[in-house]
């Protein structure tokens, strides 16, 4: 017998579900690991996690529950995937996820005797899973080894397989996957010291975000190097939690290559697990190796990479000796890494140069006494035939210019006048797409094509009647805006790119903005997946003809920059929307709409990375120009009160955030109605704020309109109607009316 969950005994041969205990694996802080092997449908070995002997409280139970909830959520082969989960004996919680044969990285890497490139390799693996999961919303808050597991490469593999386990203490970014029952205790420490950031030690701190996981990851790598931790572990185990935040907080992280030198005796065995000597690795950490897991585990959030994969690219900097993200700025230093990149380039170069020099030397003699006497000759022929064929050049030249001219003006007209026709007319049919209506029309004629066709057979009234409610109970289950959406995306969107591209080939500048209107409306429509590719091509076409800093190359970006935060590529999304942002403060000024449009798009990118200082500036500055230049109630001004109050609600100032969450709605309802979907939105943001402030009476009214609006105008499938739908369920869950939650 290995431990008990609610006094019923856990053992070698129990059985849980279709699983059979094996083995005990190991325990967490919430959870004991078993291997168990899975009997049907399949036969495998898999992984059982359950609560912990002897934890089964309800903020527990709770953290279990959102453990399970947030595996479900990630698909990457070096993430640990979830393969069931359910309950056995009185409730108690359990998930089964793949069975992981593997050895803590560090263990591996030792055993191997990996280089350190070996292990920059692997560990980039790491770097991957851990974006992948913060892609996700999700932090993971206890990286360190013995939750990386390394197994041996599999078959047709080039390297060993990397696996990052045990989410059970991860936080979802977004606040949508937990309620306050799972939250973190104030008080309580979260994760293993040794791999824990100064502000998860904080005691009571909840503005935990993924630059968190960055210092864990620091700390590994910094591991992987040398063999050791930053901080002495026994150290830091006896202190108490305040003494744990303290010296996480105050003390200045240690170079790898500082610390190496501490370890004496020790160093001799470790040189030899990485199959070099202790002079290479001190030269290889002195410099570069050492920058990279200090920045990685800087004490201020602002100053390490920002995200796991900013910290993979500067290792692959180093890998392919290339200027580091960590390193100093200087011009020398990137000299220096030039030269020593393409050191057998450069020093051929430097032959030849020098060769070339001599040359021209010994030339430069021999001609200079013939060039002295031609010089004579040739100035005085010159003269004359500059003079005659001045007058000449100058009248050809001033004849050209005027025929360009008159050409180029008679083109840009007819250009001009085509595309304004073609793009207005496109916008004008593309804007009065009502998704909705063309829903219900849609359902309308399926049962008036039902009543014909019941009308031509030889039945009477009554059988009629019958027919047509039978149609309409089918019916009952079907978003026919969902089927609108479908059928505007199959027949009008695919087909009116295709025609775009046939059939305006030859005009760029029209093919461009075309491309652009169809995009503009696919993202409106909650389609911003299928509205990247025709953004992209718009702005490439734009960049090619009209220059980077023109308005319409601007907004081009711009929009290419907005759809790749809808689909949390932040990477790609933060690269375009600043490039947007500094031609639209160039070309426009602080004030212009362009400007204030990208300002919002940007806070709005940081705020969703967990950068909430960063996003509040661009936010406050958006808002206070606009109230000041457009009044308070402009669409514009709304929208940054709205944003204002998100962001309030995100920090969890909720009593703060109220007053622009009210503002907004009554702005949005005065200005679109109770059904427009920004208006509807409001709702949604209403509720969640009475319902953080434990006013869930006063919520429920606000969550049931925002969600009844969202069905019918937006469909079930549009990210905005999925946002309502998990809002409206999380209030029901706190309420524990939990079957309409489910």
């Amino acid at each position: 017998m290995w431990s008990t969950v609610d006094a019923v005994s856990i053992y070698a041969g129990h059985v849980i579900g279709p699983y059979i205990i094996r083995e005990l694996l190991g325990e967490g802080g919430f959870g004991v690991v078993y291997r168990a092997e899975q009997t049907e449908p399949v036969q495998r070995h898999v992984a059982i996690k359950i609560i912990q002997p002897g934890m089964g409280s309800k903020a527990v139970i709770a953290r279990f529950e959102q453990e399970r909830q947030t595996l479900a959520l990630l698909d990457h082969p070096n993430v640990a995937r979830v393969l069931d989960a359910g309950t056995f004996l009185r409730g108690v919680p359990y998930f089964v996820m793949d069975y992981v044969d593997g050895e803590p990285i560090t263990t591996y890497c030792d055993r191997n005797t990996l280089s350190i490139r070996d292990r920059l390799e692997l560990f980039l693996d790491v770097c991957e899973a851990v974006q992948h999961a913060h892609q996700k919303g999700i932090i993971h808050r206890d990286l360190k080894p013995s939750n990386i597991l390394v197994t041996d490469a599999p078959s047709g593999a080039t390297k060993p397989l990397v696996k990052v386990i045990d989410f059970g203490v991860a936080k979802a970014l977004s606040g949508t996957m937990a309620t306050e029952a799972v939250q973190t205790e104030h008080g309580q420490l979260i994760g293993t010291p040794e791999y824990m950031s100064p502000e998860q030690a904080e005691m009571g701190t909840i503005d935990i975000d993924t630059r968190s996981d960055v210092y864990s990851l620091g700390v590994v790598l910094f591991e992987l190097l040398v063999g050791d931790l930053p901080v002495d572990s026994k150290s830091l185990r006896k202190a108490g939690y305040a003494q744990v935040a303290r010296l996480l907080r105050e003390c200045d992280p240690i170079k790898p290559s500082t610390r190496l030198g501490q370890l004496g005796e020790r160093v001799e065995k470790i040189t030899h697990c990485r199959r070099t000597t202790r002079h290479a690795l001190v030269r290889d950490l002195s410099r570069e190796l050492d920058w990279i897991p200090l920045k990685a585990t800087r004490r201020e959030r602002q100053e390490r990479y920002r995200t796991a994969a900013d910290l993979a690219d500067d290792i692959r900097h180093y890998l392919r000796g290339e200027p580091l993200q960590a390193g100093p700025a200087s011009v020398g230093y990137h000299m220096r890494k030039f030269v020593h990149r393409y050191r057998g380039h450069v020093a051929a170069g430097c032959v030849i140069l020098a060769v070339l020099l001599a040359g021209v030397v010994v030339l430069s003699v021999a001609l200079a006494q013939v060039a002295e006497q031609r010089e004579i000759a040739e100035s005085r022929e010159r003269e004359a035939l500059l003079a005659r064929d001045a007058e000449v050049q100058q009248r050809e030249r001033a004849e050209s210019e005027a025929a360009r001219a008159l050409r180029a003006e008679a083109e840009a007209e007819q250009v001009s006048s085509e595309l304004q026709l073609v793009v207005d007319f496109q916008a004008q049919q593309l804007s009065d797409l009502d998704t909705a209506v063309m829903g219900e029309r849609l359902r309308e004629e399926i049962i008036e094509k039902r009543r014909s066709a019941l009308a031509g057979l030889p039945a009477g009234d009554e059988a009629i009647d019958l027919g047509l409610e039978e149609l309409e109970r089918s019916l009952k289950g079907v978003n026919f805006t969902d089927v609108a959406l479908s059928v505007l995306r199959r027949s009008l969107f695919d087909r009116a790119l295709q025609a775009i591209d046939e059939q305006f080939s030859d005009q760029p500048l029209v093919r461009g903005r075309l491309l652009q209107t169809v995009a503009s409306t696919l993202v409106q429509l909650g389609l911003s997946e299928q509205a990247i590719a025709p953004h992209r091509a718009a702005l490439e076409i734009h960049r090619q003809i009209l220059g980077e800093d023109h308005p319409e190359t601007l907004a081009s970006i711009a929009n290419l920059g907005y759809c790749f935060m809808l689909q949390g590529d932040f990477a790609a999304a933060e690269r375009y929307l600043k490039k947007a942002l500094g031609g639209a403060r160039r070309e426009f000024g602080d004030e212009h709409p362009n400007t204030l449009a990208a300002m919002n798009n940007l806070g709005s990118l940081l705020r969703q990375q967990g950068r909430p200082e960063e996003a509040e500036a661009y936010y406050r500055e958006a808002l206070q120009i606009r109230r000041r230049t457009l009044g308070d109630d402009d669409p514009a001004t709304l929208t940054s009160i709205g944003n204002m109050g998100f962001l309030l609600r995100e920090q969890g100032r909720f009593a703060d955030a109220e007053p622009y969450v009210r503002e907004s709605l009554d702005g949005h309802r005065r200005a679109f109605g109770d059904e427009h979907p920004r208006t509807l939105i409001s709702f949604g943001h209403m509720g969640v704020v009475l319902q953080r402030q434990g006013r869930y009476d006063a919520a429920m009214p606000y969550f049931q309109q925002g969600l009844r609006g969202h069905r019918r105008i937006l469909g079930d499938e549009h990210p905005d109607t999925l946002v309502a739908i998990n809002s409206k369920s999380v209030l029901l869950r706190v309420l524990e009316r939990w079957e309409e939650s489910e």
